[in-house]
């Protein structure tokens, strides 16, 4: 699905052979309705050209173009998760110019620094919240052959990370409920959400967890087999039944 803020022909015929050439260089095949697409011009933002990027040292030190650590985005880059950290870079090469935005950040930044128990609190939550980037995956056809784990275990996994994720939902609306800042008190509207709820509902009458912490010892590739409930499907019951036996008799 694709929804444009501005009407732009060229846009969008850019993105169309954009997602084509995924398709054929990486033999993958997004679901219809999968892929949201939200173009927004540069009306309220700021362009960073490459010369200033480099000069200024924003994402790499001057002196060793392999060195992030040495740089404006290494020095501020104290973000919990994959996502906050490419968002964070994301901004600092086109940061916003609207006062409003601006000023909505920092009333936002400023009452977590205020409240130091709403601020360990989300970061605690955010240390276990997996990158849900590759759930991706599991709305596009892949060539098996291409991929670097199996495709049911590459699902699983994804499938495993989102269960946990939305699990933790209800807690970053727990230690936002004090904030009152419009930016923060937006956030935990959206993690008010029933949907949420209700899709993790809904993976839980195929995944089960219990069983799945119960072969805790074993590799996390094993830990895998036991992640769908039994009665889902009877050859994945035989088969995990004899791989049980097989393991009591080896011991």
């Amino acid at each position: 699905m694709m929804t444009f803020q501005q009407s732009n022909t060229r846009h969008k015929t850019t993105f169309a052979a954009l997602m084509k050439f995924v398709e054929h260089s990486h033999h993958m095949i997004f679901a219809r309705g999968s892929v949201q697409v939200r173009y927004v011009g540069l009306e309220q933002s700021m362009m960073i050209d490459a010369t200033s990027i480099k000069n200024l040292e924003i994402l790499q030190s001057a002196r060793d173009p392999a060195d992030t650590q040495h740089s404006l985005y290494g020095a501020i880059n104290t973000t919990r998760t994959v996502a906050g950290a490419r968002l964070l870079r994301s901004e600092m090469l086109q940061p916003p110019s609207s006062v409003a935005t601006i000023e909505a950040r920092l009333d936002a930044v400023g009452e977590l620094v205020e409240s130091a128990e709403s601020c360990r609190a989300l970061a605690k939550t955010l240390d276990n919240w997996k990158d849900l980037s590759q759930l991706l995956v599991l709305c596009a056809r892949m060539d098996p052959a291409r991929m670097q784990d199996s495709p049911t275990e590459s699902y699983l996994r994804n499938l495993s990370n989102l269960h946990q994720d939305l699990g933790l939902i209800p807690q970053m609306a727990s230690a936002l409920q004090q904030t009152q800042s419009p930016l923060l008190e937006t956030f935990r509207s959206c993690f008010d959400d029933i949907a949420f709820q209700t899709l993790r509902d809904m993976l839980a009458g195929f995944l089960d967890i219990d069983g799945l912490l119960e072969h805790t010892q074993g590799s996390a590739r094993q830990q895998l087999l036991y992640f769908v409930r039994s009665g889902i499907q009877g050859m994945l019951d035989v088969s995990r039944r004899t791989y049980s036996e097989t393991l009591a008799d080896a011991h």
